[in-house]
């Protein structure tokens, strides 16, 4: 079985996937494809497309997993434990945040969505504990 276009773009260093994601920020797929020949690496614009994809995806959880990474050394040096009320809303901060930076409108509102409800079955909850 022939591995796809797009895995030996995936197998490079990752200092050589950086250059390719910032050259392709730059230049049309086709651009890039022929920049890659020109360096050796033979491959399509659909296998590009797909590796930038994967590399902006695994981007971004890396920038989430470093968000959420430094609230919870915030927490702890301010001496508070992380609870799962206060990850959650770190969770939910970091997940609205990022549908916004992608501009995403269906996961913002899916993020303001589950606030709301969240917010909601939380009164309820009070009231009925006063009762």
């Amino acid at each position: 079985m022939k591995p796809r276009a797009n895995a030996k773009l995936k197998t490079l260093p990752d200092q050589r996937q950086e250059k390719i994601a910032q050259f392709a920020r730059t230049h049309t797929l086709a651009q890039t494809v022929v920049w890659l020949r020109e360096t050796g690496i033979s491959t399509s614009a659909s296998a590009v497309s797909q590796f930038l994809h994967w590399f902006n995806h695994r981007e971004q959880l890396a920038r989430n997993e470093q968000a959420l990474r430094n609230a919870i050394v915030d927490l702890v040096r301010n001496g508070t434990a992380p609870t799962a009320e206060t990850l959650s809303q770190i969770g939910n901060t970091i997940f609205a945040g990022s549908a916004l930076e992608k501009q995403d409108p269906s996961a913002w509102f899916m993020s303001q969505q589950i606030y709301l409800r969240k917010a909601e079955l939380d009164l309820k909850s009070k009231q009925l504990a006063q009762n």
